[in-house]
């Protein structure tokens, strides 16, 4: 093999691996552009180490251990580095997210550009080879770009790549499964920062010179490119785009002059006709297994107080949506929450899940107070959700989304790996709610009552202890709200789970609930049983009207 073509195959190798780098925190919802600051920290460690601490001869060769140990020093680095920073700049989202790495990249760039002990505009030279002729470099870049392949691969497939994924589609649907986004976040941040560190260790000794002309923002720009152009839904996609599009300049460098118009030309048509790029992504395909176990019930006894809610009040500006809310709920019951259009219902919901912040008064919740406790830690508790407006992951299957929610049970082992047995449960759950034929199905393809179905399959897999519902039968027709009460009751009869509701569908909530409270402009203005409610004057008066209306 010629020397200038192994020297391109590395190139290739090495583009795709930051590439890849930059497709790490992009699978979370992260446009992070800081690839290049990490990777020119990689190989200006690389760099410092093999010159001031290795004496060469004439006809020496630089260690590969050594090399080894330098790239994982500088992945450990940038790891750390990335850890340290991430929970300030991920705070921003979209194209202030980018602006703030691309911000970082300049800082590593301007910084190493002033410092003595980098060689400033120099850099530092001679950095010692590590085999005698280029071809030997395709067995470093060659092994270590399968490696990663591989390790986010099996990442993307684990559950900390459904939880990744999760927070790209929506993060307040990922929190409400009981994962916690800025800690995902922060983690997929740090590992595209540590690949693009070893990335940037190895290549140092292929260079033999580094400087600050090693990250830059056109750097950035083109591993973007890489990655929007190969499929930013895939490692594949990212790894094919890099290792495609750095090639093209060197195989139209024939054509000289008009090699650039070529490749910027074959860019945007790529842009125009293949949006989703070159390998777009692939559903995951679910076949059926032939078997899974019953759900366990765990029907309720006694009359255990499991939420209680104090003096609550919420606040926006001059607005009280709740105004001293006091309630106890025991465990097994259906408990309906009831009034018009602004009563402050779904704000009770959002402050019971921390989604909206308490002004004053408690909630505890299993004996613990959790007026300020954050979304995922109440969601890993036990206190589980269903939305007004759906929010489902709605680019991944239905089995995805209901393994998803394995986040809140599995929280203190902390696998990264599905719990043993996620997967025949989630099957299990699919058939207890009517949607076992819609597994593969993309969850925005589904209808709207198979859609609230699936929402409900993927709250209930996460073993709630309450489960919060926001108008479960919205939108569906008569047969829908019938299946939908069969299911609550079922909820709560065979797995002992304590159901809060809110529902227009007066009928339903006269039907099902233990107990019901009535809101009115944030207010409690009634609480009891059924009957007592509906014949209620003030109630009838504010929400139910006349005994024809409600009829």
């Amino acid at each position: 093999m010629p020397e200038l073509d192994a020297f391109i195959i590395i190139v290739m190798l090495q583009q795709a691996l930051l590439a890849i780098s930059l497709y790490v925190p992009l699978m979370s919802g992260q446009l992070s552009l800081a690839s290049p600051a990490f990777y020119a920290i990689g190989g200006y460690l690389a760099a410092l180490i093999s010159t001031k601490y290795f004496t060469a001869t004439d006809d020496s060769l630089y260690p590969l251990t050594w090399v080894l140990g330098e790239m994982l020093l500088a992945g450990l680095l940038c790891f750390a580095i990335a850890q340290a920073i991430g929970r300030m700049v991920l705070r921003l989202r979209g194209i202030y997210l980018a602006l703030a790495t691309l911000a970082l990249v300049e800082v590593v760039r301007v910084t190493c550009l002033n410092l003595e002990w980098t060689g400033g505009a120099i850099g530092i030279f001679a950095i010692p080879q590590v085999f005698a002729e280029q071809q030997g470099y395709l067995w470093l870049f060659l092994p270590l770009f399968l490696l990663i392949l591989y390790g986010v691969r099996t990442m993307e497939r684990s559950r900390i790549g459904e939880a990744f994924r999760a927070l790209r589609e929506d993060e307040y649907a990922a929190a409400a499964m009981g994962i916690d986004p800025a800690r995902c976040k922060t983690l997929a941040f740090a590992w595209g920062a540590a690949i693009a560190g070893i990335t940037g260790a190895a290549s140092a000794h292929l260079l033999n010179t580094w400087n600050a002309r090693q990250g830059t923002f056109d750097a950035s720009i083109n591993i973007l490119a890489y990655v929007v152009i190969g499929g930013p839904w895939s490692v594949w996609g990212a790894a094919l785009g890099g290792a495609v599009l750095s090639a093209l300049p060197e195989i139209l460098r024939p054509l000289q002059d008009y090699r650039l118009v070529v490749n910027g030309t074959l860019i945007v048509l790529a842009s125009l006709y293949l949006p989703r790029g070159l390998i777009p992504d692939r559903r995951r395909k679910h076949p059926r297994p032939t078997s899974w176990p019953t759900l366990r019930e765990a029907p309720v006894s006694g009359d255990e107080l499991i939420l209680q809610i104090e003096g609550l009040d919420v606040q926006f500006g001059g607005l009280k949506a709740v105004h001293g809310l006091s309630l106890a709920i025991k465990r097994g019951e259906i408990f309906g929450l009831i009034g018009p259009n602004g009563a402050g219902k779904t704000t009770v919901f959002n402050a019971l899940t921390g989604f909206a912040p308490v002004t004053s008064g408690s909630i505890r919740f299993l004996g613990q107070d959790i007026t300020r406790a954050s979304v995922h830690h109440r969601a890993r508790m036990g206190l589980m959700r269903t939305f007004q407006n759906l929010r489902l992951l709605r680019q991944q299957t239905v089995l995805q989304n209901i393994l998803a929610a394995t986040h809140r049970f599995d929280a203190k082992q902390r696998r990264a790996l599905f719990p043993a047995g996620a997967e025949a449960e989630a099957w299990a759950w699919m058939e207890f709610v009517g949607l076992l034929e819609q597994a593969g199905r993309c969850a925005g393809d589904l209808n709207y009552g198979d859609q609230r179905r699936l929402e409900l399959a993927r709250a209930l897999m996460s073993r709630p202890e309450v489960l919060l519902m926001d108008e479960p039968v919205a939108g569906m027709n008569p047969s829908e709200k019938a299946g939908m009460q069969a299911l609550i009751r079922q909820i709560r009869d065979r797995f002992g789970i304590t159901v809060i509701l809110i529902e227009h569908h007066v009928p339903l909530v006269l039907g099902i609930c233990d107990r019901i409270a009535v809101l009115n402009f944030g207010e409690t203005i009634a609480l009891g049983e059924p009957a007592a409610i509906q014949n209620d004057p003030e109630v009838r008066r504010a929400y139910l009207g006349s005994e024809e209306a409600l009829a």
